[in-house]
């Protein structure tokens, strides 16, 4: 692939519905590929489908919705970290306010280098009943010391059982208050909207159960356009 392109799955308006920026109108640019593949991922046509662009088709692109903010999600789109240098870079100069989306398993030279570029930087690692691989914290560790107060932890959970997960490894990764801890309940691809809304309940009741008993703080997010938009699967 050329280093002034990158491939790309989907570009869209729409509203920020997880993580701390969440309410927040924006372009989503959808990168293709994955290396983790998940069980519950809600988006996994992103592990194929796309096309190479270059820099100035995604910027024209961008630019015709008339937002300042740009998402940039995937898939994992640190796979294409060196390309996409140039491509940030470039919507920076455009004066784009930047963020990125990223599972935490790529940490090297040129991922944090693309990480610095960005206003905020949501590193959403997958437990292993999510992803079924071996969770390796010391990645996701060596980011949050790179990136500093740019960062924030995402954690998808469908369960009690996943909670108290999270909750552990939150504590044993000892991140204190300067990184905040989003909880966030998974959609799971197929299942209803009363199944779903049911189980955002049961887990809205646990969590401060969860993590007030090992003095943790966080912060509850349901995915907001799977509630508002759940029978649409693209472009939300």
């Amino acid at each position: 692939m050329s280093l002034s392109a990158v491939k790309v799955c989907e570009i869209f308006a729409s509203i920020q519905g997880e993580g701390l920026r969440v309410g927040e109108p924006s372009v989503f640019l959808r990168l293709s590929g994955c290396n983790l593949k998940c069980v519950m991922c809600d988006t996994r046509y992103s592990w194929n489908e796309g096309k190479e662009l270059s820099y100035d088709e995604i910027l024209e692109r961008i630019a015709s919705f008339g937002l300042k903010s740009v998402v940039i999600t995937g898939g994992e789109p640190l796979l294409q970290r060196k390309s996409l240098l140039g491509l940030v870079k470039l919507l920076k100069e455009n004066g784009f306010t930047l963020s990125i989306e990223t599972n935490g398993t790529i940490a090297d030279e040129p991922a944090v280098e693309v990480c610095k570029l960005m206003e905020l930087v949501t590193i959403s690692p997958k437990i292993t009943s999510f992803s079924g691989k071996v969770l390796h914290l010391n990645t996701v560790c060596k980011l949050l010391e790179e990136l500093k107060n740019r960062v924030c932890l995402k954690w998808p959970i469908l369960s009690r059982e996943d909670f108290e997960v999270v909750a552990e490894l939150v504590e044993d990764m000892d991140v204190g208050g300067d990184v905040p801890v989003v909880v966030q309940p998974a959609f799971v691809p197929g299942e209803s909207f009363d199944d779903y809304l049911e189980r955002v309940r049961l887990l809205w009741k646990a969590a401060p159960e969860v993590f007030r008993k090992r003095r943790l703080s966080f912060r509850f997010i349901p995915q907001l356009h799977r509630l508002v938009f759940f029978d649409i699967e693209r472009g939300v």
